[in-house]
């Protein structure tokens, strides 16, 4: 009989539309991918032990949303197996900034940075160095406020917004320090 052995991406975790199953099934006839109010079936994956099967589907409709997907797996004889549901949060769209204001006084750096969305990473880079953090925790209705101290000269600087998929968004502002 089919058997489902591990899925992914995992529970809560933030999913562009990219999963996978790993499965036992030496008669393989289809394996179909459950999420939210949609499914996929794919004919074309191997048969055996230890096999992987991966799916890209669409998930525009639940953008910004959590919903939930399971596989099913159905062997020649019509046997099948149902993989354990799992969650999952659907984040599609890239973080912008709303607001990005500097102001410099002596070798002081003030950011005020607004956002478009919950829970950003702001980073920044000076000159193309390593991005350093600026905010952990940016939100809508709490922006990114941090001091910096720079050196005497120019800078040339990228501040970076990230979020929990792994999206971003990448200003550059200039200045000089007298």
């Amino acid at each position: 009989d089919p058997n489902a052995k591990d899925t992914k991406p995992e529970n809560n975790e933030y999913a562009p539309g990219d999963f996978s199953v790993i499965y036992d099934e030496t008669n393989l006839k289809k394996i179909m991918l459950f999420y939210g109010e949609h499914s996929s079936e794919k004919i074309d994956c191997l048969s055996g032990k230890n096999q992987l099967c991966n799916f890209n589907v669409n998930l525009t409709p639940y953008d910004g949303k959590d919903i939930d997907y399971f596989f099913k797996i159905e062997d020649i004889a019509g046997n099948n197996d149902k993989s354990t549901k799992k969650g999952i949060k659907v984040d599609l769209t890239p973080p912008t900034f709303v607001t990005l204001n500097y102001t410099i006084e002596k070798h002081k750096v003030d950011f005020f940075i607004e956002v478009s969305e919950d829970n950003l990473k702001v980073t920044y880079n000076d000159n193309q160095s390593t991005f350093k953090t600026l905010c952990s925790d940016a939100d809508m209705d709490k922006p990114c406020k941090k001091k910096k101290t720079f050196k005497i000269g120019e800078h040339n600087v990228t501040i970076k917004l990230e979020d929990k998929s792994g999206h971003t968004a990448e200003e550059d502002i200039n200045f000089i320090i007298v």
